[in-house]
């Protein structure tokens, strides 16, 4: 008999969540990105992430973050993961070991992730492999360093020297008075 059609208009929703997968996928193509559960065991991990790590997915999923650092992290960091729980964002640099054993910099951020009750579902962490800059960095500061202590050692080197050449042209002076009081004797003797 007839055809009832209710709809509703959801232009603004359909925009909104294409502009929200297109910064996710903008996010995923330049960063590491890792999820977490709020206690810390891995979700999920993106291609950039896994190549910085060394890692495969299957050797990383459901496993603790903790295989990601060196054992001062957690000793220093020890409630790490509650203050995330308890959406506490983290940003800084960060070292961690890579599957290799060597130790890589991330420059991140850890994101704790809400759902519709305010609680914490998964921590998200956006990151950046920074290990050739800091590496970069270190070699130059261990070069400045190298160069204040050789500038040090060879400013004591010369103070050693200036003393030495002082001592040299007090013995030469007093050769010289030796000398000529042996050239008065020779006189008087002759």
């Amino acid at each position: 008999q007839r055809v009832v059609k209710m709809a509703s208009d959801v232009t603004a929703d359909v925009i909104q969540s294409h502009n929200t997968q297109s910064i996710i996928n903008a996010l995923n193509r330049s960063l590491a990105v890792i999820e977490f559960t709020p206690d810390g065991h891995i979700i999920c991990a993106n291609e950039n992430f896994l190549k910085a790590t060394g890692y495969q997915l299957n050797e990383v999923v459901g496993k603790h973050h903790r295989m990601f650092c060196f054992d001062d992290f957690y000793q220093q960091h020890p409630h790490f993961w509650q203050e995330l729980a308890s959406n506490h964002f983290k940003k800084d640099k960060f070292m961690r070991r890579h599957r290799s054993g060597q130790p890589i910099w991330l420059e991140a951020t850890y994101n704790p992730v809400l759902d519709d009750q305010g609680r914490v579902h998964s921590v998200i962490k956006f990151a950046s492999d920074i290990t050739e800059r800091v590496e970069h960095e270190q070699a130059i500061s261990s070069a400045a360093e190298f160069a204040y202590q050789t500038a040090i050692t060879t400013e004591d080197i010369s103070k050693q020297e200036a003393s030495l050449l002082q001592q040299s042209v007090t013995n030469a002076q007093q050769v010289s008075v030796g000398v000529s009081q042996a050239a008065e004797l020779l006189q008087q003797l002759a």
